[in-house]
């Protein structure tokens, strides 16, 4: 069984995606109680998904599911390791004899 977001929200999220997909930014900041500006600025963080329509956001029933239940606490989705870049070839020196390699 899923997790239920309480009666309330519950009802909320029914009314708002019974006969629809997809709701805009302005509904969707009212289901998970923010204002649009922070559901905007959430949405380019990656915290909250959106699907985009021309300049337009829309925001799917799952999408604002899993950010009220996950939260923004949720551990990151795993992303590409950056690349290492390799050190110089030079040599190592301690930094207690650095003094004495440079005079050689």
């Amino acid at each position: 069984m899923t997790a239920s977001l309480g009666p309330v929200t519950e009802q909320r999220f029914f009314e708002a995606f019974s006969d629809t997909a997809l709701v805009p930014a302005k509904i969707a900041a009212r289901l998970v109680g923010l204002d649009t500006d922070t559901l905007s600025e959430m949405t380019d963080e990656g915290l909250i998904r959106a699907v985009r329509k021309g300049r337009l956001r829309s925001y799917t029933e799952h999408d604002l599911r899993a950010y009220l239940l996950e939260g923004p606490d949720a551990p990151p989705r795993e992303r590409k390791p950056k690349q290492v870049v390799a050190a110089s070839r030079g040599r190592v020196v301690p930094f207690s004899k650095r003094a004495a390699a440079g005079k050689r």
